[in-house]
């Protein structure tokens, strides 16, 4: 199965429940633009979901009176591009929130979506959220297909991995979304090339049927120590787009599945491979 670094990446994460609502795609600076809708564009570099991105911001009013964000997160990975829509009632929201500087932790439980096989953004489950007032209403606009849409133009990086491996010089990608994170990297140590994959899932509540499901936090560590002729085999892995789709058991029938840029028979060598799990049976 081919599959692009980010494609691996972002196939980990899901939306998890208890997470800090702390990601947010409007600008530092910038509320008040929102919040009285003025026309503004702004550019800055910033921290967002663990990664560096240059940030492109326009704040602009429509006709109907409604305003629009529209913002752009340029990483490594991609280009990622928010769009939200706000009414009278959603900013009149914001501009409550922000006022509050109590710094008071708030609480909600919200639906997360999914995309079905017609596109169409669909329930598929609740994540809880935790932080201010502004944070936990964040997180629920981002995540109301009806207020804000996501859409992600994804770089290739498989080619600076690959060269990377192949020469065991430094690489290091994470994605910290929400609670959700995912780490790729490549280090010179003593005893040879240290390839590492890390996954770490928050708790999580799903539904299924009229059945809420707690999947408890997991995560998945695989450390491999590759030597000269190993890493020529697996940067040509890489660059094929190939990867490797381990199963494993989550408990009450469910299956976990980890997409690994990694040869089969490198994760099942102990010599090579060594595996960490936490939250699977």
């Amino acid at each position: 199965m081919k599959k692009t670094v980010m494609a691996v990446m972002m196939s980990l994460l899901i939306l998890p429940a208890g997470a800090k609502a702390e990601n947010s795609p409007l600008a530092a600076g910038t509320e008040d633009f929102l919040i009285n809708c003025r026309h503004n564009r702004h550019e800055s570099s910033t921290e967002m979901f663990g990664m560096q991105i240059a940030l492109r911001q326009e704040i602009s009013p429509l006709e109907d009176g409604r305003c629009r964000l529209v913002s752009v997160a340029d990483s490594d990975f991609g280009v990622n591009t928010t769009t939200c829509v706000f009414g009278r009632e959603e900013l009149s929201l914001l501009a409550e929130a922000y006022a509050d500087q109590s710094g008071e932790e708030k609480t909600a439980t919200i639906p997360f979506y999914t995309t079905d096989e017609n596109g169409n953004s669909v329930a598929a489950g609740n994540m809880t959220l935790t932080g201010t007032g502004a944070e936990v209403l964040w997180g629920q606009f981002i995540n109301n297909p009806d207020i804000c849409t996501i859409s992600f133009e994804e770089k290739n990086v498989a080619a600076e991995l690959a060269e990377a491996v192949r020469n065991c010089t430094d690489f290091n990608k994470k994605i910290d979304f929400l609670g959700a994170k995912v780490e790729i990297s490549v280090a010179l140590q003593a005893d040879g090339c240290l390839y590492l994959f890390a996954s770490e899932m928050p708790a999580v509540t799903t539904i299924a049927g009229e059945q809420k499901v707690q999947k408890p936090a997991s995560g998945l560590t695989v450390r491999c120590l590759l030597d000269a002729t190993e890493r020529t085999q697996l940067a040509e892995f890489i660059e094929q787009g190939d990867s490797y789709q381990y199963e494993i058991d989550a408990g009450d029938g469910r299956k976990s599945t980890f997409s690994l840029m990694l040869p089969q028979e490198f994760f099942n060598n102990p010599d090579i491979c060594r595996t960490e799990t936490f939250g699977y049976e």
